[in-house]
C-alpha cells in the first residue's frame, strides 16, 4: 500500500469526501487528489494537518497500515520516518529481553533440574537410627550390648539376661541428615544410645520430583521462547 492509496482509505473510512477533507485540512482539493494519486508527497507540516483532520495521531494513523504499508513511500515524511525508528528500537529492546528471558529460564530451569537430580537439598539417604533401651545413670553407654562383662562371676547368668531383655524398648529414629554412627540422647529416666543402622535406605522424595519438574519446564519454555522470539519482535510495518 502506498501513502496516497493509505490516505484515501482513511478518507473513505471517514466519510469524508475530497473537498470535505481538503477543506478541513486548509490545502486545495486538487493538491489532495495528487497526493492520493501518489503524485505528490506532503511535508511534515501538511501531514500534520492530515492528522488533526482525521484526528489521528502517528501511532493510530501507522497501526491501520500494518503489515500493508510500502515503507519506502511512508518514510519519506519525517514524522514517519521518526516513527519506523522508534519502532525498530522498541523492537530491539523487546528482543534483548526476550532473549535475556530465555537464557535466564534455561539457566534457572538447568539448575533446578541437576538440584534435584543431584538432590542436593533434600537429601534421599535415610539413616535409621536404633536405640534397645534406656540406659541408666552410672551404666556404661553400651549396657545393652556388653551387659555380660558387668555380671558378677557367681550370679546367675540367664537370670540377668532376663533382666536386660525386660528393659529393652526398642526406640528408632529416622533421619536424612547423618548423625555419625553413633549418638546419646538425653530422656527422663537417663539418657538412650543410639547406633545407625548399616542398612541404608534410598526414600524418594517429593521435593526433588518437583525441583527436577520445574527444571525442565523452565528449560523448555526458555527453547520455545527463542524459538518464537522472531514472532513477537518482528515489525509488522
Amino acid at each position: 500500500m502506498t501513502l496516497g492509496h493509505y490516505i484515501k482509505q482513511l478518507r473513505t473510512t471517514a466519510n469524508m469526501s475530497q473537498p470535505q477533507l481538503a477543506e478541513k485540512m486548509g490545502v486545495e482539493q486538487s493538491y489532495l487528489s495528487k497526493l492520493e494519486n501518489d503524485k505528490s508527497v506532503p511535508s511534515n507540516e501538511v501531514f500534520r494537518q492530515l492528522l488533526d483532520a482525521l484526528e489521528l495521531t502517528v501511532d493510530n494513523f501507522m497501526r491501520g497500515a500494518q503489515g500493508q504499508a510500502n515503507k519506502h513511500h511512508f518514510s519519506q515524511i519525517p514524522d514517519i520516518e521518526s516513527w519506523y525508528t522508534r519502532q525498530c528500537r522498541d523492537n530491539s529492546i523487546k528482543q534483548r529481553t526476550l532473549l535475556y528471558i530465555a537464557i535466564l529460564l534455561v539457566s534457572l530451569g538447568g539448575s533446578c533440574f541437576y538440584i534435584g537430580f543431584q538432590h542436593l537439598v533434600f537429601p534421599q539417604t535415610l539413616y535409621e537410627y536404633e536405640s534397645r533401651g534406656v540406659v541408666l545413670p552410672n551404666e556404661a553407654q553400651d549396657i545393652f550390648f556388653s551387659w555380660s562383662r558387668f555380671v558378677p562371676k557367681d550370679a546367675d547368668m540367664r537370670a540377668a539376661r532376663r533382666a536386660m531383655l525386660k528393659r529393652r524398648d526398642i526406640s528408632i529414629v529416622l533421619s536424612f541428615e547423618y548423625l555419625g554412627d553413633e549418638f546419646i540422647k538425653e530422656v527422663k529416666q537417663g539418657r538412650r544410645l543410639y547406633t545407625v543402622s548399616k542398612d541404608v535406605k534410598q526414600q524418594t522424595r517429593l521435593g526433588n520430583t518437583l525441583l527436577q519438574f520445574l527444571g525442565l519446564a523452565c528449560v523448555l519454555l526458555g527453547v520455545a521462547l527463542m524459538i518464537i522470539e522472531p514472532r513477537l519482535t518482528r515489525s509488522k510495518v
